[in-house]
C-alpha cells in the first residue's frame, strides 16, 4: 500500500480501505491518509482507526475529523486526540465533544482548549468540567466561561474558581 501514489489511495473505495490490515494502515504516509475520503476513513474499523500514526492524526484535513462518527471518535486514543491540531478541535461537532474524556481534555494543550467553540463547551459534561485541571480553566476566554451553563458552573470547584480572573469571574454565569 506504501508503493502507492498518493492519488490512488485517495481513489480505494470504503470496501478496499476496510480490507487494509493494520500494519498496511501503518505503512500510509501522511500525504496518503490526507487523502483518503471522508467515506472511506467512517468505514474503518476501531482497529484500523487505532492504527493510525499520531502525525498521520494531526494531518487530518478538518472536513475529515468532522466526519469521523462519534463512536470512532470514542476508539481514538488520547494520543491521537491530544495530537488533533486547534483547527481540528474547532471543527468537531457537539457531539463528537461530547464523547470525550477527563484524560483526553486534561492532556489537551492549553491552545487546544481555546480553540473550543462556545457551543462545543457548553455539550462538555459536567464531570468533564469539573475534571478540568485549573491551569487550563484559568485559561478559558470570558466568552468560553460565559457560554458555561449553570449546572456546568456548579460542578467547578473552589480550586478552579480561585484561578480565575476578575472578569473571568464577571463572565460566569452564577
Amino acid at each position: 500500500v506504501a508503493l502507492l501514489e498518493t492519488v490512488d489511495v485517495g481513489a480505494l473505495s470504503s470496501a478496499q480501505v476496510t480490507s487494509l490490515s493494520t500494519d498496511a494502515i501503518v505503512a500510509l504516509t501522511t500525504d496518503q491518509i490526507k487523502a483518503l475520503t471522508s467515506a472511506a476513513l467512517n468505514a474503518l474499523s476501531t482497529d484500523q482507526l487505532s492504527a493510525i500514526e499520531v502525525d498521520d492524526v494531526a494531518a487530518l484535513t478538518t472536513a475529515q475529523v468532522r466526519n469521523l462518527s462519534t463512536t470512532q471518535l470514542v476508539n481514538l486514543s488520547t494520543d491521537q486526540i491530544v495530537a488533533l491540531t486547534t483547527e481540528q478541535i474547532a471543527a468537531l461537532s457537539t457531539a463528537q465533544v461530547t464523547t470525550l474524556t477527563s484524560q483526553q481534555i486534561n492532556n489537551m494543550a492549553t491552545d487546544d482548549l481555546q480553540a473550543l467553540t462556545t457551543a462545543q463547551i457548553v455539550s462538555l459534561t459536567t464531570a468533564l468540567i469539573a475534571n478540568i485541571s485549573t491551569d487550563q480553566i484559568s485559561q478559558f476566554s470570558t466568552e468560553q466561561l460565559a457560554s458555561l451553563t449553570s449546572d456546568q458552573t456548579a460542578a467547578l470547584s473552589s480550586d478552579q474558581i480561585s484561578q480565575l480572573t476578575s472578569d473571568q469571574l464577571t463572565a460566569l454565569p452564577f
